[in-house]
Parts: structure tokens; C-alpha cells; sequence
């Protein structure tokens, strides 16, 4: 069996930095050390912040996955926080959103995490596509 993946898709004008972390506690203390790292972006950079903190950075239009589970438990969640990059300051899209470990996730044009319709990556469970148009 297949380890489990969660997909973050980035259907915003500007950069995403995201994780996606399978314990709660983990998830907590890497928003608790984001939040420090954001006082010191100035003298660093934002993706040096980004960096500090284990996010992973998503281009506008993009995509990636994130293996989150290689225990195959029906129902097991992840923990997502995103946030997105404009004008040299980041801003929470989310902070510990809990999705299950095979879900995956869409910001869209608004700076709003929409779940994803199983089986694709753009289509929110609502109907909506979030791809943006190249």
C-alpha cells in the first residue's frame, strides 16, 4: 500500500509556503515558531523565515505533494498551515487546518483554503475550479 499524500495547490496571484504535518502537537509548535521567525523576516528575508520554519515554498499556478501518512489508518489527519507571500511580508492562510491525510488542499484567488474533490487537484468539493490561467 502507498503512503498517503496530501496535495497543497496554490490558486493565488502570489507565492504559497506550506506543511503538512500528521501530529497536532508537531503542527502547534511549528505555528508557535513561525510566528517568532516572522519578527526576524526583515533582517533575514521572508523565504529565509519561510525556510527556518519547514515550509516548503508553492509558485502561483503550482502545486506539490506531501507525503503524510505511511500508517494507513482510515481517518487519520493532517495538520496544514499555509501562508501566502506579497509585497516582502508573509500572511497566514491557515494555521493548522486539519484535513484527512489523503485530502488535499486549495487557496484560492481570495486567500481561502477550499478541500479539494478527491481525485483531482484544482476542483473544490463545491465545483469550483481554482487553476489559474497561464
Amino acid at each position: 500500500m502507498s503512503p498517503r499524500t496530501t496535495h497543497v495547490a496554490n490558486g493565488c496571484d502570489c507565492p504559497i509556503w506550506a506543511a503538512c504535518i500528521p501530529d497536532q502537537r508537531t503542527s502547534t509548535e511549528l505555528i508557535a515558531q513561525l510566528s517568532e521567525n516572522l519578527r526576524i523576516r526583515v533582517e533575514q528575508g521572508v523565504g529565509n523565515a519561510a525556510k527556518l520554519s519547514g515550509l516548503t515554498k508553492i509558485e502561483s499556478g503550482e502545486y506539490l505533494p506531501f507525503i503524510t501518512d505511511k500508517s494507513h489508518f482510515t481517518g487519520a489527519l493532517v495538520y496544514i498551515t499555509i501562508l501566502y507571500e506579497k509585497n516582502g511580508e508573509l500572511q497566514f492562510v491557515c494555521s493548522g487546518f486539519p484535513r484527512e491525510a489523503n485530502g488535499s488542499v486549495i487557496v484560492n484567488d481570495k486567500y481561502s483554503v477550499k478541500c479539494t474533490k478527491m481525485g483531482t487537484i484544482w476542483t473544490d468539493t463545491e465545483g469550483v475550479k481554482h487553476r489559474r490561467s497561464n
